[in-house]
């Protein structure tokens, strides 16, 4: 198995929460490093995912996949939250408020107060 580079190690070093972008040597374009075990796991889940390139840490001998972003798009959920757009944030606001009670009539006059939104 090839080691990983020390732009590769540098970008896993500093991944917190997610799997971390680096560019595969090889092709130039970008790539996800994901635990091998976590890309096995997704290969059964999913049953047609290809295998991919392996690269070793060679501090800790971890093996890692290199999948090109455009695959690891297909299952980026499993690893990853995506944040909600703003019309998700207004769907899940409006629907708190319907369960809280407001849309009974007796709030219908704050419907017409002017906004205090800033300019």
């Amino acid at each position: 198995m090839t080691e990983l580079t020390e732009e590769q190690l540098q970008a896993l070093d500093m991944a917190v929460a997610v799997p971390p972008r680096v560019k595969d040597s090889a092709t130039s374009k970008m790539a996800v490093l994901l635990k091998s075990a976590d890309f096995e796991w997704i290969r059964g889940v999913l049953g047609d995912e290809a295998d991919a390139i392996r690269l070793t840490d060679p501090r800790t001998q971890q093996a890692y996949a290199l999948i090109p972003c455009e695959r690891y798009e297909r299952f980026k959920a499993f690893f990853e939250e995506d944040p909600f757009t703003l019309e998700e944030k207004k769907r899940v606001l409006r629907a708190a408020g319907l369960r809280a009670g407001w849309d009974d009539p007796a709030f219908r006059m704050y419907d017409d107060l002017p906004s205090k939104e800033p300019k």
